[in-house]
């Protein structure tokens, strides 16, 4: 498995993502050809489940977009049956505290990073893969290109930023402004100071510990905002919210 995020990430581009809620397959081919660096299949939010994930996962492929999932919950199957299904990382919500990271970690990465569970998946060719000619290659490989972006979007997240992004399997972090800005007392006040000094903390912490900062934004204006604040990605917005926008463009265009 070859990351070409990740790989884009090393070579110091900014990657551009979206989340996808509409379900299906068809609609992360057409925004794979608008440009696309990665998709978030959202299972928290959205209808995918992990066994719809599948064709989801297989159109980001095709199109060399890479597949990250974002699961419904904390609990191993929700983590371990994303990751089978080939996800080449995920975006985990709604995490708390350092405790909660711990456990995540030990869920999404092998041994020795962590204790995930192995089996005959998708993601390693039903055990055909040429790197499962060596299991302790193939776990190193794994651990390596599987990227693990727990998502800060809780006051005790926040709380716990420096020790968490020090964790050995902490790849990077996922900043969810809305939750977020919930959590710090200003809900939806995206320009507020308690937020955008968050948002600045993460980056700082990130950057300080070599790990990759992510960030949601919902317009190109606040993507141009957190790229200018240092951030390695934006995921820029929502497939439904951007189709929408399109359509009621060009009904305005023509009225």
């Amino acid at each position: 498995m070859k990351n070409l995020l990740l790989e884009k990430l090393k070579k110091g581009e900014k990657p551009i993502g979206i989340f996808t809620v509409l379900g299906g397959s068809a609609n992360i081919e057409s925004a794979a050809m608008a440009g696309l660096d990665y998709v978030i299949i959202d299972n928290e939010h959205g209808p995918h489940e992990p066994e719809s994930d599948i064709p989801a996962v297989i159109a980001a492929e095709r199109h060399g977009v890479t597949p990250l999932v974002r699961p419904h919950g904390h609990d191993r199957a929700a983590v371990l049956k994303s990751l089978d299904n080939g996800a080449q990382g995920l975006v985990v919500p709604y995490v708390r505290s350092l405790e909660e990271v711990l456990i995540l970690t030990g869920r999404v990465k092998y041994r020795p990073i962590g204790d995930r569970g192995f089996g005959v998946v998708r993601a390693n060719g039903f055990g055909f893969a040429e790197s499962m000619q060596d299991i302790k290659g193939y776990f190193d490989l794994m651990n390596e290109q599987t990227l693990f972006l727990p998502q800060c979007e809780t006051a005790g997240f926040l709380r716990d930023i420096e020790e968490i992004a020090e964790l050995p399997g902490v790849d990077g972090i996922f900043v969810g402004p809305y939750d977020l800005s919930i959590s710090l007392g200003v809900p939806g006040d995206l320009d507020s100071k308690p937020l955008l000094d968050a948002v600045e903390k993460v980056q700082k912490v990130c950057s300080d510990a070599g790990k990759w900062s992510f960030i949601y934004a919902g317009s190109p204006e606040k993507a141009k905002q957190f790229f200018g604040m240092g951030y390695d990605s934006v995921a820029a917005g929502v497939d439904a919210q951007i189709l929408s926008a399109g359509i009621s463009n060009v009904i305005k265009a023509l009225k």
